[in-house]
C-alpha cells in the first residue's frame, strides 16, 4: 500500500479517504511533506480496522504514537499521559539523553504497555 500512496498523484489524505480498507489490517501512517529541506506539512492517518482517522499535526509540537494493533485505546491514552508528564518535567530542556531515558524507562509495572524501546 505504501508504494501505491507514493506513486499516486493524489495527496495522501485524498488517497486514504477514497481507499477501501475493509480487508486491510489496522495501521498508522505519518505523512511528512518537505519543501527546501523543511517540514511543510505533517499529518497522521490511522486505520483502526473499523474507521479512518485523519488529522493535520502541528509540526512544531512533540508527538507520541502507540500502535493501534498492540495497545487498547485506554493504554494508548495512558501512554500519552506519561508523555505529557515527561514534557512537563523537561519543559524547555529536551535533550537526546532525556528522550532516550523516556523511551527506555519503565512507567508502570505492567511491561506489556511500557515504552521500553
Amino acid at each position: 500500500m505504501l508504494i501505491e500512496v507514493a506513486s499516486s498523484r493524489e495527496k495522501a489524505s485524498e488517497y486514504f479517504q477514497k481507499k477501501d480498507l475493509s480487508s486491510v489490517e489496522p495501521f498508522t501512517i505519518l505523512n511528512l511533506d518537505q519543501e527546501k529541506g523543511k517540514i511543510s506539512n505533517l499529518s497522521e492517518f490511522i486505520w483502526d480496522g473499523t474507521q479512518k482517522h485523519f488529522r493535520k499535526l502541528d509540526k512544531q509540537q512533540p508527538w507520541l504514537w502507540s500502535s493501534v494493533t498492540l495497545y487498547s485505546p485506554e493504554n494508548r491514552e495512558l501512554r500519552k499521559q506519561w508523555f505529557r508528564r515527561f514534557l512537563q518535567v523537561n519543559e524547555g530542556d529536551l535533550t537526546p539523553e532525556s528522550v532516550i531515558s523516556f523511551h527506555s524507562g519503565t512507567h508502570t509495572s505492567d511491561n506489556s504497555i511500557n515504552i521500553i524501546m
